[in-house]
This record gives structure tokens, sequence and C-alpha cells, in this order.
């Protein structure tokens, strides 16, 4: 497709996803391909460095010791029960130093 605007020609390839549409397994190897990569992206490395400063350290302490109690999807919940608790706590000692 070559599309011209004044003295600008943009051209753009187009595919056909005929193929793509109508071969069930090639599409849906593709679709399970992008989601296993957007979880691996998504993965933290770290998670009881709250601050994400590459290290566990009193900042993610005094974090947790903040939060402590009833807390709906905050960081310092390290476990996700929705309380930072002892739990969470022990996670961040357990934790304590550079990250990977």
């Amino acid at each position: 497709l070559t599309q011209s605007v004044g003295s600008t020609t943009s051209t753009r390839k187009l595919c056909n996803p005929t193929d793509w549409v109508r071969d069930e397994v090639a599409r849906d190897a593709t679709m399970k391909q992008t989601v296993i990569w957007a979880v691996q992206i998504m993965a933290p490395v770290c998670p009881a460095d709250i601050d994400e400063n590459g290290i566990v350290d009193v900042a993610d302490l005094l974090t947790v010791i903040d939060s402590w109690g009833v807390c709906n999807g905050c960081a310092a919940d390290l476990n996700g029960d929705n309380a930072v608790n002892v739990t969470d706590l022990l996670t961040l000692i357990d934790a304590w130093g550079s990250c990977p």
C-alpha cells in the first residue's frame, strides 16, 4: 500500500492474514507465546525489594512496618494475602541483601 500526502510518500506492506486465521494451530501457538513472553517480562526478580533499588534493606523494612495490618494490594504485602504481617516480615528478612 503506497499513500502520498503532499510531498510525503508512505509505503506499508500489508500481509494476508488468511493463512494465520485458517491455521488454528499456528494461531494458538502464536497466542500462547505472546502470553508466556508477557508473563516473563512481568515477573519480579526480587519481590521483597519494595522500593526497587536492587537491595532488600532498611527502607523496605520500614515500608513493611508502616503498612502493617490490613492492606489490599499494597507493595508491602509480599505474599498477597491482603495483610502485612509476620509472614511478610519473615519473607523480607529471608531476602535481605542484594537482589539477584
